[in-house]
């Protein structure tokens, strides 16, 4: 048997398990959300029931999240999230991950979705359409909104995926958003998910991924001309722990 089949055996197992726990959860789970979230005045049964699904996703996958840095986080306090992103795996760890009761602002494109479309639509989810200045700005208030009635926002301000694991430039929508509404920037690094599930690969290897909660950044005072400063800061404190896990990642590499 060949060194490489034998590497692949502890994923074989798993796929089964994934073709099945996968798709059932996605399934009852949505047409909870879909039949209860407009009843709940709260709105966070979507939080337990996303947070649900998103361990059962991680677990059948075989990744293990380990959390840092949850001193920084108020649970209680509604935030700005402004997370990297690496992979199409980030969504679910961090929605794990974070113990806030949280929304994301999406793609439009995930409404066409079955059942999963439906399920983000009823439960309050922001979507947004960026080829449409409008739609941006519409949603952008739809999401004030909603951090005014305690809820956290988690985006993913480069806009897209990072291909090599490096900061991309980040759009300031995110910071303006923070301003106005008056919540503190959460800055989180996620590291491993690249490794794990990278570009075109549809299985996650089983592995471990580092979500890093980094002192929330205040905007208390600062007004629309003080995006370019807030973005800045926050880039650099994520730089600075993105380079910090590689030379991590490095030494036990080495050792």
């Amino acid at each position: 048997m060949s060194s490489s089949l034998i590497n692949c055996l502890p994923m074989l197992w798993r796929i089964p398990l994934q073709m099945v726990v996968v798709p059932v959860s996605t399934l009852v789970l949505g047409l909870t959300m879909i039949l209860l979230c407009p009843l709940d005045p709260t709105r966070r049964l979507f939080h337990h029931l996303s947070r649900l699904w998103s361990g059962i996703f991680c677990g059948s996958m075989g990744v293990h999240v380990q959390v840092e840095g949850k001193e920084n986080v108020d649970p209680q306090q509604a935030a700005i999230f402004v997370a990297n992103h690496q992979s199409l795996l980030d969504p679910p760890v961090l929605f794990f991950a974070i113990p806030a009761n949280l929304r994301v602002i999406a793609k439009r494109s995930l409404l066409l979705v079955p059942i999963f479309g439906q399920a983000l639509w009823a439960a309050g989810i922001i979507f947004i359409n960026r080829r449409d200045r409008k739609n941006s700005i519409a949603s952008m208030n739809r999401a004030a909104a909603r951090i005014h009635g305690g809820m956290s926002v988690l985006i993913f301000a480069e806009g897209t995926r990072s291909r090599d694991g490096r900061l991309l430039p980040m759009k300031k929508g995110a910071f303006v958003l923070a301003i106005k509404a008056g919540v503190p920037v959460q800055p989180v690094v996620v590291t491993g998910t690249r490794n794990l599930l990278p570009p075109g690969s549809f299985f996650p290897r089983p592995g471990t991924v580092h979500v890093t909660f980094l002192p929330a950044i205040a905007t208390r005072g600062l007004t629309y001309d003080d995006r370019h400063q807030l973005l800045e800061k926050t880039v650099q404190a994520m730089q600075d722990q993105l380079e910090v896990k590689e030379a991590d990642a490095m030494e036990q590499v080495a050792s």
